[in-house]
């Protein structure tokens, strides 16, 4: 139902398959409303990091109801003890006062304390009892889609404002319980590498990061999310684990120009830059930039992309069914016979015989 493949054509992949905005397309295929939100909330104290996505409603409105939600909106609490409720919007509630509303709550980690939020309102009529069940259902294929990671050593979570952990897919929360150590270099090195290469990651764009964990070269697929004006933003991630001749783990550097250009890599593989815009990026001489940066990060510039591209089109060709001639493009290769040639050299079998295997 949400299984839906992002712009290939633009050389990524949406981090989350079941992204809050295509649920949002989902809800009004079926429901109709005047304003809507979803979130991931941890029962013990809502935060405004915890709302995924909202409509009809205000990034401000939300924050004050987040501070107060587990006093005053009743609806909020009876959905916490049941599972659903629905009546019409209090003062202080979710959604805009005196909307007819449905709320849906579902757990969503292991020990219950964390569960996703649905809370769908509209002026005209309230939601009647099959209306309310589609709305549980809808909430309930965003959980499976969510919790479903098809890929064997993937992992899938959202870390929250301040950067701790607000969901994992239930593999890597019981992975998180026996190596706390593991999320903890999660929430520690990645917001300060995500600090040094972007200055601001408030574009709701797609982004690549590899780092160690714990010995094991992760690749790292984020986006931030997060409803304006609430003052809060939340971290989808992606993680999977990569191979010697993938991207190498590369963490904090000592040369911030140097970070901001893998960044500019990672971000603009498909587009397959020179050298030259590359150093031009973060305002360097082309061969002073070449030397810096294949002392830093262990690779040439060109090599560094070129490995990047394959790893992109080895996780496509393993990941999805795209066809190999838009694996190609998607992956920044100018046509599908330099690919094939390309990877066939590098990774030894064919881009279809890779997929096959």
């Amino acid at each position: 139902m949400f299984s839906k493949i992002g712009d290939v054509s633009s050389g990524w992949v949406v981090p989350w398959l079941t992204s809050p905005v295509e649920f949002l397309e989902q809800v009004k295929e079926h429901l109709t409303w005047d304003a809507f939100v979803l979130g991931v909330v941890d029962v013990r104290t809502v935060k405004p990091d915890a709302i995924l996505v909202a409509e009809g409603t205000s990034g401000e409105a939300l924050a004050n109801w987040s501070e107060q939600a587990l006093v005053i909106d009743d609806l909020f609490k009876e959905a916490k003890k049941s599972g659903e409720a629905s009546g019409q919007i209090a003062a202080c509630g979710a959604l805009p006062e005196g909307l007819n509303t449905t709320v849906h709550m579902l757990p969503a980690s292991l020990d219950g304390q964390v569960m996703w939020f649905l809370a769908v309102g509209r002026k005209d009529r309230g939601y009647d009892e099959a209306e309310s069940q589609v709305a549980g259902l809808l909430l309930q294929l965003m959980k499976v889609e969510f919790a479903h990671v098809a890929e064997s050593e993937m992992g899938r979570l959202i870390l929250d404002g301040d950067n701790r952990l607000l969901l994992a897919d239930p593999r890597s929360e019981v992975k998180f319980k026996q190596r706390p150590e593991l999320l903890e270099q999660i929430c520690e090195l990645l917001p300060a590498v995500i600090k040094q290469r972007w200055s601001d990651l408030d574009d709701d764009a797609m982004h690549d990061v590899v780092l160690d964990m714990e010995g094991v070269a992760t690749w790292m697929r984020i986006r931030k999310g997060g409803v304006t004006g609430s003052g809060r933003n939340h971290l989808y991630v992606e993680c999977r684990p990569v191979g010697e001749n993938d991207v190498p783990a590369v963490g904090l550097l000592e040369d911030e120009r140097i970070a901001q250009a893998v960044a500019f890599l990672t971000d603009n593989f498909a587009k397959s830059p020179s050298l030259s815009e590359v150093a031009e990026s973060v305002y360097t001489s082309p061969f002073h930039f070449h030397r810096l940066f294949s002392r830093q990060v262990g690779l040439s510039p060109k090599h560094y992309l070129l490995r990047m591209q394959l790893q992109i089109a080895k996780w496509m060709l393993r990941a999805t069914r795209v066809p190999v001639g838009e694996v190609a493009t998607a992956a920044g290769f100018s046509s599908h016979g330099h690919f094939t040639a390309t990877f066939h050299r590098l990774v030894g079998v064919s881009p279809t015989n890779y997929r096959s295997q």
